[in-house]
């Protein structure tokens, strides 16, 4: 079985916000457009705990983590996943992608004007600046 396709899958994502209120955003080789970090939530894991393993090995930093959280369900014809994103920001490390296999790129964007990202995260993102204006 494959998480998201043959059952839901669930997974957990990091809205990394620095001082300058930018926010870290990965590319895929094969894509043009840009994501947040993160990835599923494996059995017996909780959200922040697999949020936080996902961080370490795709970036090789240690994040301090919201309690607050922005849930999005993804539907397509060919995945489902429900969508954790914690607004967060970096402890220790300087990011650096780990897993070149999968990302090429990294960089760091206004929070207020990202490039062409995922939709999920773009919600996400709209979602985090309208409860900040709150």
């Amino acid at each position: 079985m494959k998480y998201g396709k043959d059952i839901i899958g669930v997974g957990c994502w990091a809205l990394i916000i620095n001082e300058k209120n930018e926010i870290l955003l990965l590319r895929r080789g094969n894509s043009t457009n840009w994501e947040t970090p993160g990835g599923k939530v494996e059995f017996e894991e909780s959200l922040k705990d697999a949020l936080k393993r996902e961080i370490n090995e795709e970036l090789n930093i240690k994040i301090q983590i919201s309690s607050q959280f922005i849930l999005d369900e993804i539907v397509k014809k060919e995945y489902h996943w429900l969508a954790f994103y914690y607004p967060s920001k970096i402890t220790s490390g300087n990011p650096t992608i780990m897993e070149k296999k999968t990302h090429k790129e990294l960089a760091w964007f206004p929070l207020s004007n990202p490039p062409e990202i995922t939709e999920s995260a773009e919600k996400a993102i709209k979602e985090y600046l309208g409860k900040q204006k709150s």
